[in-house]
């Protein structure tokens, strides 16, 4: 495959899809990306941290698993707040009590199998498109002299 269009496929290859499914507290691992749902009564106390007005869900890394806590990195800030380029980060000591679900974010290959698919067939699309082009059948367009002038009005006096 020619590099130029390599490179159109690259951002659809690295792209994937993903989903949430549900994960046993066994084989939770750090670095892994988790969503956690919060119980109502302490969701105030993470949401007062982040500084946010609800925390019934908590998204980002799993840090570690140690004792009755599961230590969570989420984001703070967004990415590009002012004062935040590359975005904050609040590192939560969450108790498993308050936690009613808990889910590990998995690769999709279904999803992202169909995105490149549905990609490949546009870009196909538009190539083809492009290289078969259509024609009147007559010359070129001749352009005018660039010291070509159009009198309409012509005044005498």
């Amino acid at each position: 495959m020619p590099k130029p269009i390599a490179l159109l496929f690259a951002p659809a290859l690295l792209a994937g899809c993903y989903n949430y499914a549900a994960v046993d507290s066994a084989n939770l691992t750090p670095g892994m990306a988790v969503r956690a749902r919060i119980s109502a009564s302490a969701a105030p106390r993470y949401a007062s941290t982040l500084g946010t007005s609800n925390a019934r869900v908590l998204s980002g890394k799993l840090i570690d698993t140690q004792g009755g806590d599961l230590t969570l990195e989420v984001p703070a800030a967004p990415i590009g707040t002012v004062g935040a380029q590359e975005g904050l980060v609040q590192r939560l000591a969450v108790s498993r009590s308050d936690v009613l679900e808990l889910e590990a974010r998995r690769y999709d290959a279904k999803k992202t199998g169909m995105l490149i698919g549905v990609a490949a067939v546009g870009i196909g699309a538009g190539v083809a498109v492009a290289l078969r082009g259509k024609s009147s059948g007559e010359g070129a367009v001749q352009e005018p002299p660039v010291n070509f002038v159009i009198k309409l009005v012509r005044l005498h006096f």
